[in-house]
């Protein structure tokens, strides 16, 4: 099946090659792709693009980021969504790109990508004359648990006031701990896998432990805020796989 995937406001067809209307200089560069892929005849080069928050190859979000050599294509789990984007300064004349077999398909809807199935599949760089242009290889491998990762906690002062005298210190200071967590899939082997899963996270006991931002829980990093003592137990699902821990908020 061919498709053509650029994410730079052009038409996207899953039926067949399509002609890409003027060049590709908007999609040189860019800022968020999460690694890239040189064809394997070197005149076309592929970047992988995120297109959902929820992707945690592509963001620069505190130091809990996976470790996935940016310099070459991540494997990319089944089930997620990504983007393709091809760097035009070969002088080959790119205009599409299109898949080779059904390790992937073309979301119309949206314009996306989506893993099917795990293995090596490949796509293939065409010229307006839909004669190849290059060819590259991607790997697509199956979820097989999620891990959780946990940033240093951050104290935030709210209010209240605190006394030196000779000999003492007494004060009422009121406190709350910020705690900035990170989910991502890996495979059987252990690796980070890329690509946007539906993500939603859940709190328990809002009182107790309540993400600062409720507009972010479909992210795949979230900040969490401590309030009255208790316990809270957080979980998250991340496509067909979830997680929880339980934290306690002493007084």
């Amino acid at each position: 099946m061919g498709f053509s995937a650029w994410r730079c406001g052009v038409a996207i067809s899953a039926l067949a090659l399509v002609a890409v209307a003027g060049p590709l200089a908007g999609c040189n560069d860019p800022a968020n792709s999460g690694g890239s892929v040189t064809g394997t005849l070197g005149r076309a080069k592929f970047f992988y693009e995120c297109i959902a928050p929820s992707d945690p190859q592509c963001d620069a979000k505190s130091n809990l980021a996976p470790n996935v050599d940016g310099l070459s294509f991540p494997p990319i789990a089944v089930g997620a969504r990504f983007g393709i984007l091809e760097k035009s300064d070969f002088g080959t004349g790119v205009t599409s790109v299109a898949s080779l077999g059904d390790f992937f398909d073309l979301d119309e809807a949206s314009g996306e990508l989506v893993a099917l199935r795990k293995g090596v599949g490949a796509l293939a760089a065409y010229n307006g004359s839909k004669q190849v242009v290059d060819t590259a290889q991607i790997e697509f491998a199956v979820p097989a648990s999620l891990r959780l990762l946990f940033a240093t906690e951050v104290g935030d002062f709210q209010s209240g006031a605190i006394v030196i005298e000779p000999g003492s210190v007494r004060g009422d200071v009121k406190t709350t701990t910020v705690y900035n967590v990170r989910v991502f899939p890996v495979d059987d082997k252990g690796r980070p896998l890329a690509g946007a899963f539906p993500i939603a996270w859940t709190t328990s006991a809002p009182a107790t432990l309540k993400f600062r931002d409720p507009s972010r829980t479909n992210d795949n990093v979230v900040a969490l805020e401590t309030g009255t003592a208790g316990r809270s137990t957080i979980a998250v699902k991340l496509g067909a796989l979830q997680a929880s821990f339980e934290v306690e908020v002493k007084p």
